[in-house]
């Protein structure tokens, strides 16, 4: 139905895993100690470790260095994306006019 859940959470702190409650999930990727949820409007939610900028596409300074939230690239949200991925401390999105970020 669009919904994601998460388990598992490995120690996470709970405001690294929240999700929003919402429907519109098309896909998820999944990274060492972070997530990925693209939406059916073409937006990436992340949550997770975010040392790197792996979560939410803005590098988190402060310590635990968690993050959850709309992946934001140079302080613009991301959008237009069609396909993502993550790894190790990194994340990907392919966007529909056929560039990765």
């Amino acid at each position: 139905d669009g919904t994601v859940a998460m388990f598992g959470t490995n120690g996470m702190p709970e405001y690294a895993t929240q999700i929003p409650n919402r429907a519109d999930f098309v896909s998820v990727a999944c990274g060492a100690h972070h997530n990925l949820a693209l939406t059916r409007a073409g937006n990436i939610w992340g949550w997770g470790s975010d040392g790197m900028g792996e979560a939410t596409g803005t590098m988190n300074t402060n310590s635990p260095y968690f993050s959850a939230g709309l992946v934001r690239l140079k302080g613009k949200e991301l959008n237009d994306v069609i396909a993502v991925a993550s790894s190790d401390m990194f994340s990907l999105a392919l966007l529909n006019d056929g560039t990765i970020r």
